[in-house]
């Protein structure tokens, strides 16, 4: 999906509106220093109307590239800047492109040079092209000399010249990004080239990582220490892109010196967009992330990976859905049980085995992180995915934990247990490489990605990994 900055800020404003009892978005702020101690930090404001102090627990520096917060703290923004520049400039025309990447690696109309295009809303293409670090910006971006590239590129069609700038990019990062009770998300904690809006996509990577964490410890779920794996997992991957970006401007000085390898070149572009999209990053293995001796177990589901969802049948209803639709990015782990090969309600299937430890083990993480009085999927969801055909077994015979009474009311959640889409000759088990005599559990992290696999009847492993990072909340009022 290619869209333009302005809408992303659009939406966003929108969807703050929708939340005013947690969201209070006040413009003409500025953040003009910062205190902290051990329990709190403190923010001074200054605004048309005057000064004032607002305090809380945590604060979240997302204040740019160049931070300020992160200059009152005197932090070392490492890094360097690389000279390669490049012509940026949106365009308006009809055009029956479509709504997809072209990357030109030797273009005829830009010779020497790499170029791109890709559409965006409003008829609105996005056009890049390498210039060269000795490129001088103030011409390059006379409409008299840009207008006539982009006529060879969209071979003669009629446009609009929107908007046209020049740009070069540094690549640094502070070396932690959490500092007592100030976090630093975003550009504020790193920056890298702009290709494929990898700066903005990478700070809502950031969120999504730090968002649940500081959740789960403002709840009392986790203690404070959950959120140094912040620090640890993004600023691992910022490392990484950094290193990705040195080597893609080599290969791009390179090949504007028709010395480049261009299946090399064609590589690093393709991995170029999978760090866009996020599906490259693997997160190391840590309390949050489990070791890979079960990975054999679901081989399509990478240990530290994005989770990568499959059509399944809905067992209640027989809707046909994608597995990683049905859940929500609510700040719950995600249990998914893919049952062993024997009937989920008879007495020899690990899956029945497993779900009666959840729900009635002392041992049970379910038990142990879930605060009286709360719903028994408050904290940790589980969903079942059965290996037969939805017509085959009837919601009442699958253990309770996978039909649980929910709310004020007590009404039963039916929406819990999937089978495979057969009509459609799609197996979840063969697509993700399942095992089909012993089945496994899949857990998710709230972020989506892959945090464990285990054994059916791993449940002291099961409950150790939890315990490594949520508190017993059996007593919590």
């Amino acid at each position: 999906i290619n869209l333009q900055q302005y809408y992303v800020e659009q939406f966003l404003v929108e969807r703050c509106a929708d939340f005013p009892e947690l969201i209070d978005l006040r413009f003409k702020n500025k953040v003009m220093s910062v205190t902290q101690d051990d329990d709190s930090v403190t923010a001074t404001i200054q605004t048309p109307d005057g000064v004032y102090d607002i305090r809380g627990a945590y604060l979240l520096a997302c204040d740019g590239a160049n931070s300020p917060l992160r200059k009152q703290f005197g932090l070392d923004f490492g890094g360097r800047h690389f000279d390669e520049r490049f012509l940026i400039a949106d365009v308006e025309m009809e055009a029956d492109f479509p709504s997809e990447r072209w990357f030109w690696f030797t273009p005829t109309f830009h010779k020497g040079q790499s170029a791109l295009l890709h559409k965006q809303p409003d008829n609105i293409y996005r056009i890049d092209l390498q210039l060269g670090a000795d490129a001088d910006p103030d011409e390059e971006k006379k409409p008299e000399n840009v207008i006539p590239r982009i006529e060879k590129i969209v071979g003669g069609r009629p446009f609009k010249l929107d908007w046209v700038s020049i740009y070069d990019f540094n690549c640094r990062r502070i070396d932690r990004f959490i500092h007592n009770r100030v976090i630093f998300v975003g550009d504020s904690a790193h920056v890298v080239s702009p290709f494929g809006a990898r700066g903005g996509n990478g700070g809502i990577h950031d969120i999504d990582n730090l968002g649940w964490k500081l959740a789960a410890v403002l709840q009392g779920r986790s203690g404070p220490d959950l959120l140094r794996s912040y620090s640890d997992e993004r600023a691992a991957v910022a490392r990484q892109l950094i290193a990705f970006d040195q080597e893609w401007t080599k290969i791009l000085a390179e090949q504007s010196r028709d010395v480049g390898n261009t299946p090399k070149f064609q590589e690093y572009f393709v991995q170029h967009g999978r760090y866009t999209a996020g599906l490259s990053v693997r997160y190391a293995e840590s309390r949050l992330t489990g070791p890979s001796s079960w990975q054999h177990l679901a081989t399509g589901f990478d240990i530290g990976m994005r989770f990568h969802s499959a059509p399944v049948v809905r067992l209640a209803d027989a809707k046909t859905m994608q597995l990683g639709h049905s859940i929500r990015a609510d700040g719950r782990w995600r249990l998914f049980l893919f049952a062993d090969d024997h009937d989920p309600s008879s007495d020899d299937s690990r899956l029945k085995h497993l779900c009666d430890f959840l729900e009635t083990d002392p041992s049970s993480p379910v038990l142990a992180h879930t605060a009286a009085g709360e719903d028994q999927d408050a904290v940790i969801d589980i969903r079942g995915i059965l290996q037969c055909e939805f017509l085959a077994i009837n919601l009442g015979d699958l253990p309770a934990i996978l039909r649980p009474s929910k709310g004020q009311f007590g009404l039963i959640d039916q929406e819990k247990a999937f089978c495979p889409d057969f009509k459609n000759t799609v197996d979840i088990f063969d697509m993700r490489g399942i095992d089909r005599s012993a089945g496994c559990m899949v857990i998710v992290r709230p972020d989506q990605y892959v945090a464990h696999i285990l054994p059916l009847d791993a449940t002291a492993e099961l409950s150790t990994f939890f315990r490594g990072f949520l508190l017993d909340r059996r007593n919590a009022g």
